[in-house]
């Protein structure tokens, strides 16, 4: 049984930002559930989310996933948090996520939660080509791809199918 909810991470902050990283051609299979783990409500909604994931990448300057498949992540496949400018997720197969294959989830002002002027967000992030299916496997508001508090994201081109509960009509 996987005992890892991060397979791969890299981190950095807005002063002193990690440039560059490219993940290419990789397979990444079953990290474990996280659907116990503490969620936020980062736009006031309802909507939550656990920032944790297969591969996280937050301080993090054009990083750029492509050609990988993830396998069974047992919550979030990928997550890019906080400060992330100019991210490319391209020609990647998401498949069988616990909960959400792709998140953005930036951050705000604590006591003013709606003053994000510190740019603590995603910004510019690419996601193009992926093919995304099967989701939603242990949390119902699984989603292809989901963000909270980031900006100028490009989704284009992308196929998306069989979200939380598809397939399951015999429970």
């Amino acid at each position: 049984a996987t005992q890892l909810e991060t397979v791969i991470t890299a981190q950095g902050n807005q002063s002193h930002p990690v440039h560059g990283i490219t993940l290419d051609g990789l397979e990444l299979s079953h990290s474990t559930v996280s659907y116990l783990e503490p969620y936020e409500a980062p736009t006031g909604g309802g909507w939550s989310g656990h920032r944790g994931a297969m591969v996280v990448f937050e301080g993090c300057e054009r990083p750029t996933v492509s050609n990988c498949v993830f396998d069974s992540p047992g919550g979030t496949g990928l997550l890019f948090s906080g400060y992330i400018r100019g991210a490319t997720v391209r020609d990647n197969e998401f498949k069988f996520a616990g909960e959400t294959a792709i998140m953005q989830l930036g951050r705000t002002n604590v006591s003013q939660p709606w003053d994000a002027r510190a740019g603590d967000q995603p910004w510019g992030t690419q996601v193009i080509n992926n093919y995304i299916h099967d989701f939603g496997i242990y949390g119902k508001a699984g989603a292809g791809f989901v963000q909270g508090l980031s900006a100028n994201t490009n989704v284009t081109r992308n196929i998306i199918f069989s979200g939380p509960r598809a397939g399951m009509e015999w429970l």
